[in-house]
């Protein structure tokens, strides 16, 4: 017992602030794995305290972002592949969102132009691939 208080307590001290993302997977070149999300929030769950995130989908990054830059929210767009940290949590914020059919967003996933849910975004644009945002000329 003596060990897992002592588990706890370091989980205590680590889960004050640090969190770089809740995303839940992720690809690699050998499939879905695990993201950084349900370890993040399985800590939480274990010392009954909440992470700040540092990173995506928090509307914090994307704030702090168009902040430094000195831009609104409406004349920006988030160009990503992933409904949840890409689109939906530009969304949340004000911004445009280009969910691109590459990466985590496969064909058969919920068309997030189409429909909307606690985990997808509605897009604003849906593309196959970035080259078509690219202008020609």
């Amino acid at each position: 017992m003596s060990n897992r208080r002592s588990y706890v307590g370091i989980a205590r001290q680590l889960i004050q602030g640090i969190g770089l993302v809740r995303s839940r997977y992720w690809l690699s070149s050998n499939g879905v794995r695990l993201d950084a999300g349900p370890f993040v929030v399985a800590l939480e769950y274990a010392t009954g305290r909440k992470a700040m995130i540092f990173g995506k989908p928090e509307p914090a990054i994307f704030e702090t972002v168009l902040c430094t830059m000195g831009l609104r929210a409406e004349s920006v767009a988030m160009i990503g592949d992933d409904p949840i940290s890409d689109a939906a949590a530009a969304a949340a914020v004000g911004m445009r969102t280009v969910l691109v059919c590459t990466g985590k967003y496969r064909q058969g996933s919920p068309d997030p132009s189409e429909s909307a849910s606690d985990d997808h975004c509605k897009a604003d644009v849906v593309v196959h691939s970035v080259v078509v945002l690219i202008p020609s000329g």
